[in-house]
């Protein structure tokens, strides 16, 4: 950008200690301030950023993210009458202590997220309400029953156990943070994990899938319940009447524990 300018070969360090002793501007201080945490050093340093919000500029930056630097920050500026943060108990309680007439509320992103967890935790306790209902086509006229021949019913997928979802979301999370470099150990923390959990998921060549259970009367056919599986077919009624007709002649509790 300095050659650009037209100022010649400059020193990134000059650059820098020209920018460091540029006088600051006074910032008032905002009515509506915003709180969120940066990183300083992904996955190892962080500290906390200031934003007016009605004006969408920068206040201040903090080294740290915990309820002392926070507190520190508003004894020193007071008149702060609405808070803007993540759900950080530490900035909770910073917030409280050092403007405790302020209102605090969950930015957009933190209230979209409580909304997504509640809403996967409500499908997991009951994963019966992601199934499909097939849309009932219109009864079809006598000119077209006798000009028509039968369609094949379609089988409708259904939706993977709450548990495997859970798994494969874990697996996704884990390696998205191992490629941008964070320690295993920083992973177990922030997903409240142990380590050899993460790094099991971090090691795992693929997403978990479904794994078939064994059994003396199920062992000749694994590869067509596999198959059905990955087509969507996870019905246990649906399962046994095809495996029926391929001649297995077990229980449907067998099925079930599949």
């Amino acid at each position: 950008m300095a050659e650009k300018l037209h100022y010649g070969k400059v020193s990134p360090d000059t650059l820098l200690r020209l920018i460091r002793n540029n006088p600051q501007a006074d910032c008032p201080t905002p009515r509506h301030l915003g709180v969120d945490d940066w990183a300083i050093k992904k996955g190892r340093t962080y500290g906390t950023i200031l934003v007016d919000l009605e004006k969408h500029t920068v206040v201040d930056l903090l080294a740290g993210r915990d309820s002392d630097v926070l507190e520190k920050w508003l004894k020193e500026h007071p008149g702060v009458e609405i808070i803007t943060r993540d759900r950080s108990g530490s900035y909770s309680e910073g917030a409280k202590k050092g403007a405790p007439n302020a209102i605090q509320i969950a930015d957009r992103f933190h209230l979209l997220a409580n909304l997504t967890e509640t809403l996967k935790h409500v499908l997991q306790q009951n994963p019966k309400s992601l199934k499909l209902t097939p849309e009932q086509p219109p009864a079809p006229t006598a000119q077209e029953n006798t000009e028509k021949e039968p369609v094949a019913k379609q089988e409708i997928p259904q939706p993977l156990p709450a548990s495997l979802v859970q798994k494969q979301e874990l697996y996704s999370q884990i390696q998205d943070l191992r490629q941008k470099g964070v320690e295993l150990r920083d992973i177990a923390k922030s997903l409240g994990v142990c380590v050899n959990t993460a790094m099991k998921y971090a090691n795992l060549p693929e997403p978990p899938t479904k794994q078939i259970r064994s059994s003396r009367k199920t062992s000749d056919f694994e590869q067509y319940i596999k198959k059905w599986w990955d087509e969507g077919t996870r019905s246990p009624k649906q399962l046994l009447f095809e495996l029926n007709k391929l001649g297995y002649n077990g229980s449907y509790q067998t099925i079930m524990t599949l």
